[in-house]
């Protein structure tokens, strides 16, 4: 490429790198169509199988783009493979249906999770739902500030894992607690 300075391409790549770190990946495509728009700049579109590889390839992140006939996987499609025993990890869940198939971005609110309970067919926490979402928060899935909480780097691995079967169903009881109650009996 003659006449392109280089280290003048990396230092403003790096740049826009740093500039776009703390945005969803919805927020950072926004903000490079409009770039690309005011400078007139026809911007790079990707097929959604290109896409699907290219998260493949970063580490599998969580983004789940259409992939049969544009119809994208349901919240009680995403519970079923993820198999969250508890509330508190159905609340990380349901931040990341949220922010990856549901495209909202990343920020969120503590009752902007709640009426995911309803449309998987899931029992309201009720009154309860404040502890569980603080359990999120104490686990380490969720940072909470205000309206602009979200799934934390932990919390992404944990929902991509399935829980790694942490925690068990409420009314379950290790052995110890159990023989110990049996004990006391």
């Amino acid at each position: 490429m003659a006449g392109v300075d280089t280290n003048k391409i990396t230092a403003a790549a790096t740049a826009v790198m740093k500039t776009l770190e703390n945005l969803s990946n919805e927020e950072r495509e926004r903000v490079l169509q409009s770039v690309s728009t005011l400078y007139g700049i026809a911007p790079i579109s990707i097929s959604p199988e290109e896409r699907e590889q290219q998260n493949l390839q970063n580490g599998g992140e969580l983004s789940r783009q259409p992939t049969h006939k544009g119809k994208r996987q349901s919240v009680v499609e995403f519970l079923n493979e993820k198999q969250p025993a508890t509330n508190s990890q159905r609340i990380a869940l349901f931040a990341a249906y949220r922010e990856q198939i549901e495209a909202k971005g990343s920020a969120f609110a503590r009752r902007d999770l709640e009426p995911y309970f309803a449309s998987a067919k899931l029992p309201n926490p009720g009154r309860n739902y404040d502890r569980d979402f603080v359990k999120a928060v104490k686990a380490g899935w969720i940072h909470e500030d205000g309206a602009n909480s979200y799934l934390t780097q932990a919390g992404e691995t944990a929902v991509k894992k399935g829980f790694g079967g942490k925690a068990s169903p409420r009314g379950a009881r290790s052995g110890r607690k159990k023989a110990a109650a049996d004990k006391a009996k």
